[in-house]
């Protein structure tokens, strides 16, 4: 019953993140007449990013799979391990993106972003205290289980919002320069 409980919870979470998205959308667009645009530029340097990421996923799974199938570990054969190949794609995705400018669309606030990422960072960082005041396990039976999740994420959204700040330093610095010419 435990297990169906879980996966439940799962299930929940899921769909109330996704209506949360949903609601959040509509609300910008109603507020905005311009609708978020990417430029082709973007759109291009988005594509390469989705492409990236792909092929990274990939690999993982096929590192996952060959260290399982050779008997060296089967750690990563678990939710927690596939979240974590999710993340790691996630990650290359949006760093790239940052990177070439094509993350936040022509319209949008990067304070927003800022904002809404560090909500994401602490409320999965106060997952984080939970779990090493409770002493819960990462590994057992020599998997990652679920108390791996917010971790992972935090350790996630943590290099996204670092790339974004390095961005936003290295974009003004570039600008100063051209001033200062």
């Amino acid at each position: 019953m435990g297990n169906v409980a879980y996966i439940l919870g799962v299930l929940c979470g899921f769909l109330f993140g996704l209506f949360v998205v949903i609601i959040i959308r509509r609300l910008n667009k109603e507020k905005s007449c311009l609708k978020e645009r990417y430029d082709e530029r973007q759109k291009i340097a988005q594509g390469m990013a989705y492409k990236t990421a792909y092929f990274v996923l990939l690999l993982y799974i096929g590192i996952v799979l060959l260290l399982a199938e050779g008997q060296f570990t089967e750690m990563f054969l678990s939710f927690a391990g596939l979240w974590l190949g999710i993340c790691i794609s996630i990650t290359v995705f949006v760093v790239i993106c940052i990177w070439k400018d094509a993350y936040i669309s022509l319209n949008e606030n990067t304070k927003v972003f800022l904002l809404t990422f560090g909500a994401l960072e602490l409320m999965n960082f106060v997952g984080v205290v939970r779990i090493i005041l409770e002493h819960e396990p990462l590994i057992a039976d020599g998997k990652l289980t679920s108390s791996c999740l917010n971790p992972i994420t935090c350790i996630m959204l943590a290099v996204v919002m670092t790339a974004f700040y390095i961005k936003l330093r290295y974009n003004r610095r570039c600008e100063q320069e051209e001033e200062d010419v």
